[in-house]
């Protein structure tokens, strides 16, 4: 290594190493990122949020006045019913990627699309746990509202799925 002006003057070698390093990264980056990215859950999850939305739609329980928690949920809380119908059906969160997984993954996109009315079930306990799960928090229950914007209710979900439904990945 050769100084220049102070300045460490790497060898020819030394550089076509460094750059097949970074130029392998890239590859290696760019072929597991767009190659091997699974687009399958994001289609999974916009099925059932979609399915979740139109049958929340076409319910009275949005306009139901006997239950002012149940219509408020039905209004504002389809991205929580969504992740617990999502939960109750594929069960599990777990979202596992790869190769292996993609045709498991392939199979349930194929379900939703073949039996869309398939969800219906699962979406009416969805919203019968999250009354649930709001009921035993006496905060949820004073500000409905800012409880569906909080977090802890996102970890009280988790808790809740996870203590009641016990499924092996």
């Amino acid at each position: 290594m050769v100084r220049r002006n102070g300045a460490p003057q790497h060898s020819v070698r030394h550089q076509e190493t460094r750059s097949g390093l970074v130029l392998a990264t890239y590859r290696f980056y760019r072929y597991t990122t767009f190659v091997m990215a699974s687009i399958e859950p994001y289609i999974i999850s916009w099925f059932i949020y979609r399915l979740t939305e139109t049958w929340i739609k076409q319910s009275d329980y949005a306009k139901d006045t006997s239950n002012d928690i149940r219509r408020r949920l039905a209004s504002s809380g389809g991205f929580f019913i969504t992740r617990i119908v999502s939960y109750l059906w594929r069960k599990g969160d777990n979202w596992k990627r790869g190769v292996k997984f993609k045709k498991e993954l392939e199979k349930q996109i194929s379900i939703l699309e073949a039996k869309p009315d398939l969800l219906n079930e699962y979406i009416e306990e969805a919203l019968r746990l999250l009354e649930i799960i709001i009921r035993k928090n006496p905060h949820y229950r004073t500000d409905l509202e800012k409880a569906l914007k909080s977090s802890s209710l996102n970890n009280d979900i988790d808790h809740f799925l996870y203590d009641q439904y016990k499924y092996k990945y």
